[in-house]
């Protein structure tokens, strides 16, 4: 720039040299070849750095008399505005240049670590496209599968399924034994746009867990159940007769001749005495084990409960019937007496109500419990917490759930309770279907 800027000067002291072959302005324009290689090289403070270096070599021109200052001027500037312009450019395209670099480089270490942590996971893990095939695996998935290849395995849990989503949060039992959680992770990939990330979770140990727990809980129902079906036959069989058998005789000696007559009204008493025992013990094996529940199912066995719940309280009771009545297995039937048992009962302690209702609904898939009261009604959700043991609110979830279903309370302090319960019917609880 010095020597553009000393022959420019050079030029204007010898007028003959400008006015034969040098035309005016060239020497300032050559000033743009290394302004535009400073900023390609530097950016814009290589430029601007520039610009300016070259106005500071040029202002002594200003002083040299010749009729071309001002265009010098203006060609100056427009040199100075170029070099913030072009320099402002080649910066910003520099910096997307870094910046898209940078984050190339992020992206690199990111997938290199995601696939250092998918190939290092020892849970199995499956990667599907858009459609649903798998084209990427773990090597604990392909150990899984027993496959590096073939996933029909997971085509087929897919169909089961309905649809990718509907995997989400399923329990399934592979060929190995072993019980897995499904979970799936939506990832954008390059490839194919979206990509689903199934993962497997060994939850085998957990559920294994769970099914001993149920199968204690339900083999203590049974040996429970068995145990009422003990007493009360044992309290039909023999208090309950001796009862009966000692009201007869004390009725027999209150009868004979000759007997005082004082005498003969205690023997009364004590007959009624007896026969108020023998009630009592009647009431008692039936609560235990109700003799209709196994003769003729549940819907008679409700009737009968209900009938005795009126003659012994001043509540008034409804049942109900939808659907076609028919007879199930006995733990699912014994199960939904119980529950509309202790509901009733609850009723019957704790409601202060005048009226119960009990819905029965048969489905084809299920069968619906309802149990409705216009009693005063309570706080579910603090008598849950509160209760630990016996057949409260939580023992009916809990005889629910043993059967597969569940148990929901509808309760509002002053405005009564409403107790429904869900209970799945399976193949095994269906009635064996009549021959001839």
């Amino acid at each position: 720039m010095a020597i553009i800027a000393g022959v420019h000067v050079y030029t204007d002291l010898n007028h003959s040299f400008t006015s034969e072959g040098l035309p005016a302005g060239i020497p300032v324009a050559l000033l743009i070849i290394p302004v535009g290689y400073a900023a390609i090289r530097y950016g814009l403070a290589g430029s601007a750095a520039t610009a300016i270096w070259a106005t500071l070599l040029w202002l002594p021109d200003f002083f040299v008399p010749h009729g071309h200052i001002a265009a010098d001027a203006v060609d100056l500037a427009l040199i100075d505005v170029v070099a913030f312009v072009f320099g402002q450019r080649i910066e910003s395209e520099r910096f997307a240049r870094w910046r898209a670099e940078r984050e190339t480089a992020e992206r690199i270490s990111a997938e290199a670590s995601y696939r250092q942590l998918f190939e290092s996971n020892r849970a199995p893990i499956v990667v599907l496209d858009s459609s649903g095939r798998a084209f990427d695996a773990n090597p604990a998935a392909r150990t899984l599968f027993d496959s590096s290849d073939d996933f029909t395995l997971i085509r087929n849990l897919i169909d089961d399924a309905g649809s990718v989503a509907q995997l989400n949060g399923r329990t399934v039992r592979m060929p190995n034994g072993q019980d897995y959680r499904v979970g799936l992770v939506e990832l954008p990939t390059r490839i194919t746009g979206a990509a689903t990330q199934v993962i497997f979770e060994d939850v085998t140990a957990e559920l294994g867990e769970s099914r001993r727990a149920t199968e204690y809980a339900r083999l203590v129902v049974k040996v429970e159940e068995e145990q009422r079906r003990r007493l009360a036959r044992e309290l039909h069989d023999e208090p309950l007769q001796l009862f009966l058998h000692l009201a007869r005789r004390l009725e027999h000696l209150g009868s004979k001749s000759g007997v005082p007559e004082i005498v003969s009204e205690g023997l009364d008493v004590a007959r009624q005495q007896a026969l108020d025992a023998a009630g009592r013990l009647r009431v008692l094996a039936r609560d235990l084990r109700p003799p209709a529940l196994d003769r003729l199912g549940l819907v008679p066995a409700l009737t009968s409960l209900l009938s005795d719940v009126e003659e012994e309280t001043t509540l008034s009771t409804a049942t109900s019937v939808r659907g076609e009545p028919v007879r199930l297995s006995a733990n699912l039937e014994l199960g939904a007496f119980r529950i509309i048992q202790e509901s009733v009962r609850n009723t019957v302690k704790h409601a202060d109500a005048t009226s119960v209702s009990v819905a029965v609904t048969f489905e084809p898939e299920q069968l619906i419990l309802e149990v409705r009261d216009d009693g005063r009604g309570f706080d579910a959700a603090e008598v849950t917490a509160r209760e630990s043991t016996g057949m409260g609110v939580m023992g009916m979830s809990e005889r629910a759930a043993l059967l597969g279903g569940h148990l929901d309370i509808d309760s509002e302090i002053g405005h009564g309770t409403a107790v429904r319960a869900v209970l799945p019917i399976s193949d095994e609880d269906r009635p064996a279907p009549s021959i001839g």
